[in-house]
């Protein structure tokens, strides 16, 4: 294909892997977004994405350079769609090209904060990092949607007939970085999950029973497509934080402090750990569509705040009977207990 082509079927393959995210209001291309607003003046946007009140605008290109005044057409143009959308609208705008756009267009592309990506390699590749990207702003895993971008089979002719390369998977480089992520995936499995439930296990706390649905080993990723430790610890936070209102036993607060500390673990490990996903996804690796996205941002907690929560713990006080006179007596041992075994797993 020439580079007109090769533009035309950037375009193509981005609408239809689009056209596979949840919850998708509409994907519009330029003439619909003509035909949408009456307005066929509106030629800077290639795509039109809606999610909700999420809006995302994109312009691709695949051509080796390009000109300040595209950039300025696309900004202008997007900023004219934007003011018929109405209130508490989310605008995210994309520029996605073959090259990097010149020192100048860049300058007003970080102004007006538009998410710039470049890729040179295929126009497949361009597709799924913009893609990629879209799924990270919204929080969805990308594999249906990458699965729309193939591509074109490479071989040799042997002969007469046509050899057609094997599968990323399969390859020396697919195999190397398959088997590193697994020896990651081991990693996190022993310095974090096998943590949570050893804390579970020590502090018995029932209600928390359904929220356990971590891997119990390292077999077990597999069966997940998403381990949201930020949403475990909303979640904790709810049954395991006392108040003046809410008194719980000190076990519960524990689990909740050992819980803060891993997050500060397992924070560090969580870049690193999607890096490779993505890059497996990147380069079609069939096995990693099947494994779970990561997060989790770190939570640590301070000796202030716990000694703040810990004083609305029913166990904090206990009778003391002198001279046969009952006095309430704060419990010390639970009032150091921050650096103190109690919470504490390793």
């Amino acid at each position: 294909m020439n580079p007109v082509q090769e533009g035309f079927a950037l375009e193509d393959l981005i609408y239809k892997a689009s056209l596979n995210l949840p919850n998708l209001t509409h994907s519009k291309r330029e003439n619909e977004i003509k035909t949408h607003f009456a307005d066929s003046s509106l030629n800077g946007v290639d795509h039109w994405i809606q999610v909700g009140n999420t809006h995302i605008f994109i312009q691709d290109k695949w051509k080796e350079s390009m000109g300040q005044q595209e950039v300025s057409q696309f900004l202008t143009c997007v900023q004219r769609i934007t003011e018929r959308l109405g209130e508490n609208q989310t605008i995210y705008m994309f520029w996605c090209s073959k090259k990097e756009p010149t020192a100048h267009s860049l300058k007003l592309l970080n102004e007006k904060e538009v998410n710039v990506i470049n890729c040179s390699s295929n126009i497949e590749n361009l597709a799924r990092n913009i893609i990629m990207e879209i799924c990270d702003l919204l929080d969805t895993e990308p594999s249906s949607c990458l699965i729309e971008i193939k591509s074109k089979p490479k071989g040799v002719t042997v002969g007469g007939t046509k050899s057609v390369v094997i599968r990323y998977d399969d390859t020396d480089d697919g195999k190397k970085l398959i088997e590193d992520m697994k020896n990651y995936m081991e990693t996190i499995q022993n310095n974090v999950f096998r943590r949570v439930y050893q804390a579970y296990s020590m502090d018995s706390i029932y209600e928390l029973q359904s929220l356990m649905t971590f891997p119990q080993s390292k077999d077990d990723w597999m069966k997940h497509s998403k381990l949201d430790f930020s949403a475990f610890m909303k979640a904790v936070k709810n049954v395991c934080w006392p108040t003046n209102k809410k008194k719980l036993m000190s076990r519960n607060l524990f689990f909740y402090v050992k819980m803060r500390k891993l997050t500060c673990e397992l924070s560090k490990y969580v870049n690193d750990y999607e890096l490779k996903r993505k890059n497996l996804l990147k380069n079609k690796s069939e096995w990693a569509t099947g494994i779970p996205t990561l997060k989790c941002v770190a939570e640590p907690i301070t000796e202030a705040e716990f000694k703040g929560a810990i004083s609305n713990c029913e166990d904090y006080t206990f009778n003391s009977i002198v001279s046969g006179k009952i006095n309430k007596v704060q419990n010390m041992s639970l009032n150091n207990a921050f650096y103190g075994h109690q919470c504490n797993i390793y």
